[in-house]
């Protein structure tokens, strides 16, 4: 079961290695790495590292127009989140049909009404079920 819900937010969206962000955002190829594990470390970014494969990060989780760093409201998200989900718990989350969000997934919405899936966060603190 595990799997297949690994498979489903897999195929759910865009996920990018940790090369691919580097080339999108323009990324000189001295201390890229290191900027990724900075965003995560301030939690500005998140990422899961399927079995098998290399770490990836949520393409809806970088603000393209703006050189694609990570959207500012992803930090809140994942602060909000943090004590509940790790990477993986974050991602199917993202994944997951929201009732607050009107049904959407919160990684549809993110880039264009962020403030709602802030708030649609907060409410999953609350212990309200979605799906």
């Amino acid at each position: 079961m595990i799997i297949r819900a690994q498979i489903e937010v897999l195929e759910s969206t865009r996920w990018l290695t940790a090369v691919q962000v580097m080339a999108l955002a323009n990324f000189s190829t001295v201390g890229p790495i290191e900027q990724l594990s900075r965003w995560k470390q301030e939690a500005r970014i998140f990422s899961i590292k399927p079995a098998g494969s290399a770490e990836l990060f949520p393409a809806y989780g970088f603000d393209a127009p703006n050189g694609f760093r990570p959207i500012k409201e992803l930090a809140e998200v994942i602060t909000i989140l943090a004590a509940r989900k790790d990477g993986w718990g974050l991602a199917y989350w993202f994944a997951s049909v929201n009732g607050f969000l009107g049904g959407r997934l919160p990684q549809e919405v993110l880039a264009v009404l962020p403030g709602e899936v802030v708030a649609a966060a907060k409410d999953e603190t609350l212990g309200t079920t979605h799906g």
